[in-house]
Protein backbone atom coordinates (compact mmCIF):
# COMPACT_ATOMS: atom_id res chain seq x y z
CA UNK A 1 0.00 0.00 0.00
CA UNK A 2 1.19 3.45 -0.48
CA UNK A 3 -0.14 6.36 0.94
CA UNK A 4 -0.05 9.78 0.74
CA UNK A 5 3.08 11.36 2.95
CA UNK A 6 3.67 15.21 1.98
CA UNK A 7 3.10 17.45 4.79
CA UNK A 8 0.78 19.51 3.22
CA UNK A 9 -3.08 19.83 3.27
CA UNK A 10 -4.62 18.97 -0.06
CA UNK A 11 -7.54 20.28 -1.37
CA UNK A 12 -10.03 19.12 -3.84
CA UNK A 13 -13.51 19.94 -5.19
CA UNK A 14 -16.66 17.58 -5.93
CA UNK A 15 -19.19 17.49 -7.91
CA UNK A 16 -21.80 15.45 -5.77
CA UNK A 17 -24.88 13.81 -7.54
CA UNK A 18 -27.47 16.64 -6.57
CA UNK A 19 -25.27 19.28 -8.38
CA UNK A 20 -23.54 20.48 -5.30
CA UNK A 21 -20.14 21.08 -4.57
CA UNK A 22 -18.14 20.11 -1.60
CA UNK A 23 -14.61 20.68 -0.57
CA UNK A 24 -12.65 17.95 0.52
CA UNK A 25 -8.78 17.76 1.72
CA UNK A 26 -7.00 14.72 0.66
CA UNK A 27 -6.35 11.95 3.85
CA UNK A 28 -4.36 9.24 1.24
CA UNK A 29 -3.91 7.75 -1.73
CA UNK A 30 -3.16 3.85 -1.45
CA UNK A 31 -3.40 0.28 -3.59
CA UNK A 32 -5.74 -2.50 -2.27
CA UNK A 33 -3.93 -5.89 -3.18
CA UNK A 34 -7.62 -7.70 -3.00
CA UNK A 35 -9.44 -5.71 -5.55
CA UNK A 36 -5.85 -4.29 -7.91
CA UNK A 37 -7.16 -0.50 -7.55
CA UNK A 38 -5.60 2.48 -6.14
CA UNK A 39 -7.98 4.36 -4.11
CA UNK A 40 -8.27 8.39 -2.26
CA UNK A 41 -9.97 8.93 0.84
CA UNK A 42 -11.46 12.63 0.91
CA UNK A 43 -12.36 14.27 4.17
CA UNK A 44 -15.52 16.76 3.80
CA UNK A 45 -14.67 20.29 4.73
CA UNK A 46 -16.32 23.46 5.13
CA UNK A 47 -15.27 26.73 3.41
CA UNK A 48 -12.73 26.93 6.28
CA UNK A 49 -11.30 23.85 5.54
CA UNK A 50 -12.69 22.28 9.10
CA UNK A 51 -14.00 18.59 9.05
CA UNK A 52 -17.47 18.16 9.26
CA UNK A 53 -17.00 14.73 11.04
CA UNK A 54 -13.99 13.18 11.02
CA UNK A 55 -15.40 9.88 10.92
CA UNK A 56 -17.34 10.40 7.59
CA UNK A 57 -14.14 9.75 4.95
CA UNK A 58 -15.43 9.84 1.05
CA UNK A 59 -13.59 6.54 -0.67
CA UNK A 60 -13.07 6.60 -4.11
CA UNK A 61 -11.01 4.68 -6.98
CA UNK A 62 -8.49 7.10 -7.93
CA UNK A 63 -6.49 6.60 -11.38
CA UNK A 64 -3.16 8.88 -12.29
CA UNK A 65 -3.50 10.49 -15.80
CA UNK A 66 0.05 12.23 -16.65
CA UNK A 67 0.00 15.57 -14.46
CA UNK A 68 -3.74 15.40 -13.61
CA UNK A 69 -5.84 12.52 -12.11
CA UNK A 70 -9.80 11.08 -12.16
CA UNK A 71 -11.46 8.97 -9.91
CA UNK A 72 -14.46 7.45 -9.80
CA UNK A 73 -17.12 5.88 -7.69
CA UNK A 74 -16.62 2.07 -6.16
CA UNK A 75 -19.06 -0.32 -7.35
CA UNK A 76 -20.01 -2.64 -5.01
CA UNK A 77 -20.86 -3.40 -1.70
CA UNK A 78 -17.53 -5.46 -1.60
CA UNK A 79 -15.19 -3.21 -2.85
CA UNK A 80 -16.33 -0.77 -1.03
CA UNK A 81 -15.76 -3.18 1.86
CA UNK A 82 -12.62 -4.18 0.57
CA UNK A 83 -11.01 -0.46 0.35
CA UNK A 84 -12.63 0.49 3.76
CA UNK A 85 -10.25 -1.96 5.36
CA UNK A 86 -7.31 -0.39 3.34
CA UNK A 87 -8.05 2.74 4.80
CA UNK A 88 -8.27 1.64 8.15
CA UNK A 89 -4.65 -0.47 7.97
CA UNK A 90 -3.13 3.07 7.04
CA UNK A 91 -4.36 4.03 10.57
Amino acid sequence: MKKNTEDVDVMVTLELADGSMQDCEILAVYDVEETGYTYIALLPVDANGTAFDEDEVYLYRYFEEGSSYRIENIETDEEEQAAAAGYASLQ
